[in-house]
């Protein structure tokens, strides 16, 4: 269900993004309990254009769909762009009836072609269109061991892979990675990335409101990496950093209401 056209509903009136977006959208599947109950999406050609299609089935409406409507009403009335209140959300985490936002997003030809994804007709044309796509969610869980391998799985790594082989890092950057949960961290801690890595490229003094904690990563050149742009002037780019990597934290910063880390790369070693 496009819950956009209930949006006043849900939540207080106006003001809100534009629900109609013409031409492409991008989409961040909204995950909770380990099915996808949702998408949070913008226009490609429109950065005005930005809303939640929900799944007809489940309790994930009002209350789950409607957190997410709240932020994006906020961050409309701060005047926040669409682009930049969508990426914002990439990763983060709501109260559980909202679930996780995926850190990546990925493009449909419209609106309506989310929608029929969403909510397809039957079950079995569900089952051709996610096995034909399987989604990051979907993805990580079977790097991580959470869930099987499945051919379709196995087929969508290798060709991000490879895509991401093309042009690694060719010189030492510094990304950042927004909201872990309710990861902690300590200084002399190494972690490992079983999935890919979501990192934005922002300028390391600039500061990322709304999301408990943000890792600074030093990584250094040669690390695959696949770069997307950015959409328009102010917006930042994202990176999308190779499977299995492992990081040490150096250095962890208690700010009021967010936990600023930094670290940087020590190896890239997949395993699956």
């Amino acid at each position: 269900m496009d819950v956009d056209d209930v949006q006043g509903r849900a939540v207080a009136g106006p003001p809100r993004y534009n629900a109609a977006p013409a031409g492409a959208v991008k989409a961040a599947a909204v995950v909770r309990d380990g099915a996808t109950v949702g998408y949070l999406y913008l226009g490609v050609d429109d950065d005005d254009s930005a809303g939640l299609v929900a799944t007809r089935a489940g309790d994930f409406q009002p209350e789950g769909s409607g957190y997410w409507l709240t932020r994006l009403r906020d961050l409309k009335q701060r005047g926040v762009p669409a682009s930049a209140a969508i990426e914002g959300l990439l990763g983060v985490e709501g109260p559980a009836p909202a679930g996780r936002v995926s850190p990546t997003l990925e493009e449909y030809p419209s609106k309506a072609d989310l929608e029929r994804f969403v909510n397809p007709e039957s079950t079995s044309s569900s089952r051709r269109v996610r096995s034909a796509s399987p989604s990051r969610d979907e993805i990580d869980a079977a790097l991580s061991g959470k869930a099987p391998m499945t051919p379709p799985i196995r087929d969508r790594v290798a060709q991000l892979d490879d895509a991401l082989a093309r042009k690694p890092t060719p010189e030492a950057i510094v990304v950042t990675l927004t909201d872990r949960g309710d990861e902690r961290f300590s200084p002399g801690q190494s972690i490992r990335e079983s999935g890919y890595l979501t990192a934005r490229l922002l300028p390391v003094d600039r500061t990322v409101p709304g999301v408990r904690s943000v890792v600074r990563l030093r990584v250094p050149p040669g690390i695959p990496a696949l770069f997307q742009p950015p959409r328009q002037q102010g917006d930042s780019g994202i990176l999308l950093l190779a499977r299995g990597i492992e990081w040490l934290v150096d250095d962890v910063i208690d700010l009021p209401g967010q936990t600023a880390v930094v670290g940087h790369v020590i190896e890239v070693s997949p395993t699956r």
